[in-house]
């Protein structure tokens, strides 16, 4: 007893770390039976009130031929924080799958801590309700922009699949609909994982197309490209922005920066898909013992064809993988071409620079030969032009008498007010000089302390 309330206790404190939807409203449900002689499997795809989960997965079917009763909860809950797993149920709902499906303990906790970073396929032996049991479970890849979460349960016995899907890819329900309308051995426990795995094939063929788009606007970006309608020598290009763009190298870096971020989510995408399909071709051992003599010989038919089916798209992965590392590189060579295109841009604008400095320097030159064909042409004429301004002031008499003196007698007034000018303006002069220069050199040691 102190076991089971051990047990409890530890359930409900994983319970207590994910975040539940508390409103109640409808899930989808898939139910699927199959008919005898391989025809076509009737298929039901509906709402289910969550109150009525229990009573759903326990009905009788009308035929005991077994079939597929999938759950899906494809809620986009709101979880700002992303401090809690949100599986987008009613928390008394998750505890009816708990019990119902006999969910193990590891999975909850997966759940809870969010630590289900990798795609696996998880076989496990239990015996729900007193029949042997096969339980497959499924985790989301690490970064993934959407999550995808299966648990699957076969009885062996009863010939019927339950699971339990959670996702965030919106039209995950109809996509499922078209998968089983058109396939038989809708009962195994393969036929999902198989499904899982096309369905994140397809969506791992759609990101490389979208990185192969966008390596396209990069090579014409860049002007380094093998397509023969871009030009690399033309000032612009037809479709893409011009070379002489002012935001150009900007443009090409952050397309290269969404590029390889993409590059790398789709190889997390596809290391997770290669898992998947190595985990289910290897884990998938089904007790015959258990399954009815009468269906033996079907059950091996339909494992063999699964087991295809997941074989040809881990061949998929294999060759996308390849892909994705070409445009690694191709991304990486881009890098380099912009490095590249960034260095001769800087080379370029610095022989520009040179050569206004060369011409600035020339018309300093011409300036400083004009300064000193002033200066000679002033030497030259200074003495002229003084002498006449002397000799042109009214202290000289040029009309006097033989008696009478050239110079007046006031004469003196002119060097009493030269003489201790002259000293005075060059002093001026000088402080100027001086202060200008102290100036000068505190505004550069400021500048280089900056």
């Amino acid at each position: 007893m102190a076991a089971m309330h051990s047990a409890d206790y530890i359930l409900d404190s994983y319970l207590d770390e994910i975040d539940f939807v508390d409103s109640e409203s409808p899930l989808d449900f898939v139910d699927v039976w199959n008919f005898e002689n391989d025809e076509n499997p009737i298929v039901h795809l509906g709402a289910l009130p969550e109150a009525d989960v229990t009573q759903w997965f326990r009905k009788s079917w009308p035929r005991s031929t077994g079939g597929l009763h999938l759950l899906i909860s494809s809620r986009l809950h709101d979880n700002k924080t992303f401090a809690k797993a949100s599986l987008g149920i009613r928390r008394s709902t998750f505890v009816q799958l708990i019990k119902i499906l006999d969910l193990p303990l590891a999975y909850i906790a997966a759940v809870a801590r969010q630590s289900g970073l990798q795609v696996r396929v998880q076989a496990e032996k239990s015996e729900p309700n007193g029949h042997p049991c096969i339980i497959y479970i499924i985790k989301p890849p690490p970064g993934a922009f959407y999550f995808l979460d299966c648990v699957l349960s076969y009885n062996p016995n009863s010939n019927n699949t339950y699971g339990f899907l959670r996702t965030n890819i919106f039209g995950a329900s109809d996509f499922f609909l078209r998968r089983i309308q058109s396939s038989t051995a809708i009962n195994h426990p393969l036929f999902l994982i198989a499904v899982l795995s096309e369905w994140q094939a397809e969506m791992i063929g759609a990101n490389c197309i979208r990185i192969g788009s966008k390596l396209v606007e990069i090579e014409a970006l860049s002007g380094h490209t093998a397509y023969r309608d871009v030009s690399p020598f033309t000032n612009g290009h037809r479709l893409f922005a011009p070379v002489k763009d002012p935001n150009h190298y900007r443009l090409l870096t952050y397309a290269l920066t969404k590029a390889n971020y993409r590059i790398a989510i789709t190889e997390v995408y596809i290391s997770s898909l290669q898992d998947l399909c190595k985990s289910a071709l290897n884990s998938f051992k089904l007790d015959l013992k258990a399954v009815p003599k009468e269906r033996k010989a079907s059950m091996l038919r339909d494992t063999h064809l699964l087991r295809q089916r997941i074989s040809c798209t881990a061949s998929v992965a294999y060759h996308a993988q390849l892909q994705v590392q070409m445009y690694g590189t191709k991304v990486q060579f881009q890098v380099n071409v912009v490095y590249n295109l960034i260095a001769q841009e800087e080379s370029h604008r610095n022989i520009d620079i040179a050569n206004d400095s060369k011409q600035i320097a020339l018309a300093s030159q011409r300036e400083s030969l004009s300064m000193r064909t002033i200066a000679v042409l002033g030497v030259i004429f200074l003495p002229g032009t003084f002498t006449s301004a002397f000799f042109a002031l009214p202290l000289f008499n040029w009309d006097a008498s033989e008696d009478e003196n050239v110079v007046k007698a006031r004469f003196w007034v002119f060097w009493a007010v030269t003489i201790p000018l002259t000293p005075v303006v060059v002093g001026i002069w000088w402080a100027w000089m001086h202060w200008s220069t102290e100036t000068q050199n505190t505004q550069d040691s400021s500048g280089k302390n900056k």
